[in-house]
This record gives structure tokens, C-alpha cells and sequence, in this order.
């Protein structure tokens, strides 16, 4: 049995459904194409030589729209008629299939938090890939994709680690690879967002506390029925930073499962971790003989 972080009939529905959309929405895109050629033909069969004023019968659409309550001066039209109209059939079919199939990827990614793993260089290439050449969304794919995921998330994380490895202080590298000293300096670490304090979601933060919480807490990557289980840590500093509001005192030392995390207001975070979570994180890292990019 295939470790799957989501049900496997969750899967099944997905990929059904996105079958019967990409069907129901290139039709009607089709079916538009139609309706405009039609819209057309009308247009040339009156003649425009006494006309008051310049008129065609395009004006329609426009028309329905606003007949059906669309209000908004900036409405973008369902899609412009002369940019549909120079598309064939296979053409808008494989233009939906690309979309679909890449919004789907992404999505699936994001909210069952697979993206919380990586690093914003790694979501950035995961997330251009599914914009630019996104494998189908159809059951073996989705099975196989998610199931590599699973079995790999360790090495998965060590690259999320190293790709952010640069950006902290705190870590040093010595002959034996990198590693990680008492106190890490994270920069960027969090933001002012609607009247309080928020984790940077794009700081290496986030990149790290995953590691801390699925290596050395959690010791596994655990799932349940929304999909990868929530790091308790990012969840503490969340709920602190939040009632903090913009009170920088509030955040000056903040404790979460024996880490200290100290906010400053240049917008920095340090880091101070118990010695054997130190000792066991450079562990983890001495198993990879892995360098920074930046060393390499």
C-alpha cells in the first residue's frame, strides 16, 4: 500500500472531476467560438452604408452580460472574440487541459501543505513547472507523484534546508559539512499584516521550523484528513504574534517547545535551540555531506 498524503478516494474524485470540467468548459469555449462567427454573419447581413453611427452586433455579448447583472466597467469579457475566434478546437482544448491540469497541481500541493516543506526556490521551480509544462492530472500520475513525495519528504526538506542555508546566521561550515551553532539569525523572518505581527511565509523561517518540528519533535511526517499535520511549533509563534499586535515588547522572547525566539524590529529573529536539539540537527545533516550552493 502506497503511503498517500491524502485519501486515495479524494484522488479518485479529483481526477474525475477535473475530467468532466475540462469537457463542460472547452465546450463552451467552443460553443462560444460558434456563437461569435454566428454574431458575425448577422453583422454582415445588414448593411452599414446609412448608419447614424458605427454599430455591430458584437455589442451583444456585452449586452447579455450586463442583462444577466454584470456591472463592472472593468470586466474582463469571458475572452476577447478575436483572440477565440483565431483558435482552433484542439487548440482550445489543450489550452484548458495545460491551465487545469497546472492549477491543480498547485493547489493540491499547496493545501495539503507539501509546499511547506520546500523552499522558495523549490516551490518557485514547482510552481513554474506547473504553470509552463504540468503533467497530466489523471490518477497515476497524481498516485505516483504523491507517493515519491512521501517516501522522499527527507530529502526533499535537506534541500529545502541547504537552498536556505545561506541566509541564516548562525550556521557555520567546516570540512565535515554545515552545521548549525547555538543561536541561528533568520532575516526578513515575519511581517506587519492587518494591524499585528505575521510569519514571513518566503523567509527561510518557515523552511527551518519544518525541519525542527518533522526531524527532531515529530520524527515523522504526519497526516491526517486536511493532509500534512500542522507544525506546532509555526503554530505557537503564530498564535503569540498574532496577540502581540504591533507591540514589539510582546515578542522579545517568546518560548515554544524549548526554543527561545527573539523579534527584533528590523524585522530579524533569533533563534536559540536547546544543545541536544543542536547536537541532533547536526545529525541529520552529517548523514547528507551535503554543502551550501554557495560553497559548492
Amino acid at each position: 500500500m502506497k503511503h498517500l498524503p491524502v485519501e486515495a478516494k479524494l484522488i479518485e474524485s479529483l481526477v474525475q472531476k477535473r475530467t468532466q470540467f475540462i469537457d463542460v468548459y472547452a465546450t463552451s469555449l467552443i460553443l462560444h467560438k460558434k456563437a461569435i462567427q454566428l454574431s458575425h454573419n448577422i453583422d454582415c447581413l445588414i448593411p452599414d452604408y446609412n448608419q447614424s453611427y458605427p454599430m455591430s452586433f458584437d455589442f451583444s455579448f456585452s449586452k447579455i452580460a450586463q442583462e444577466c447583472g454584470e456591472t463592472s466597467s472593468n470586466r474582463i469579457r469571458f475572452i476577447r472574440e478575436v483572440t477565440l475566434h483565431s483558435l482552433c478546437d484542439e487548440d482550445v482544448i489543450a489550452k484548458v487541459t495545460k491551465v487545469v491540469d497546472g492549477l491543480l497541481w498547485e493547489m493540491l500541493f499547496n493545501r495539503l501543505g507539501l509546499l511547506k516543506l520546500m523552499s522558495k526556490k523549490q516551490s518557485d521551480k514547482f510552481n513554474n513547472d506547473c504553470n509552463e509544462n504540468p503533467q497530466p492530472f489523471v490518477l497515476d500520475n497524481v498516485v505516483s507523484t504523491l507517493a515519491s513525495f512521501y517516501e522522499t519528504h527527507g530529502e526533499t526538506m535537506l534541500e529545502a534546508l541547504m537552498d536556505s542555508f545561506a541566509a541564516l546566521s548562525g550556521t557555520y561550515t567546516s570540512n565535515d559539512g554545515v552545521k548549525f551553532g547555538k543561536r541561528v539569525i533568520v532575516d526578513d523572518a515575519f511581517i506587519e499584516y492587518g494591524g499585528h505581527f505575521k510569519v514571513n511565509s518566503f523567509s527561510p523561517l518557515e523552511t527551518l521550523l519544518g525541519i525542527v518540528w518533522r526531524w527532531i519533535l515529530a520524527n515523522r511526517l504526519a497526516i491526517n484528513e486536511n493532509g500534512l499535520a500542522r507544525n506546532g511549533i509555526l503554530d505557537e509563534l503564530e498564535v503569540a504574534l498574532k496577540g502581540a499586535g504591533l507591540d514589539y515588547s510582546e515578542i522579545d522572547n517568546v518560548e515554544s517547545h524549548g526554543i527561545t525566539f527573539r523579534f527584533f524590529k528590523k524585522k530579524t529573529v533569533h533563534i536559540l535551540f536547546p544543545d541536544s536539539m543542536i547536537e541532533l540537527m547536526n545529525d541529520q545533516l552529517a548523514k547528507s555531506n551535503a554543502l551550501p550552493s554557495s560553497v559548492r
